[in-house]
């Protein structure tokens, strides 16, 4: 059996314009979901994901449920 395991993901819908501090280095970042296309391009097979760490970076609720929806939409049903 083979596992997909991915980790701190931080996904945000909209993720803040600040100019100083933590925050300041999502203006520069390629959104994780576009990274996550990416890697997932170069995996060949994989039976489960495991996914650990930040799943979102101190989102609210519908971050959850977007980011649960776009996982769905690249992963399908594999557990």
């Amino acid at each position: 059996m083979k596992f997909l395991h991915l980790t701190d993901i931080h996904f945000l819908m909209n993720y803040p314009e600040v100019e100083d501090g933590y925050l300041s280095i999502f203006n520069k970042m390629t959104h994780p979901m576009e990274q996550l296309k990416k890697g997932l391009s170069m995996v060949e097979d994989f039976d489960a994901v495991l996914i650990s760490g930040d799943l979102v970076e101190e989102g609210c609720k519908e971050d959850y449920i977007q980011l649960k929806k776009e996982l769905r939409d690249l992963l399908g049903d594999t557990p």
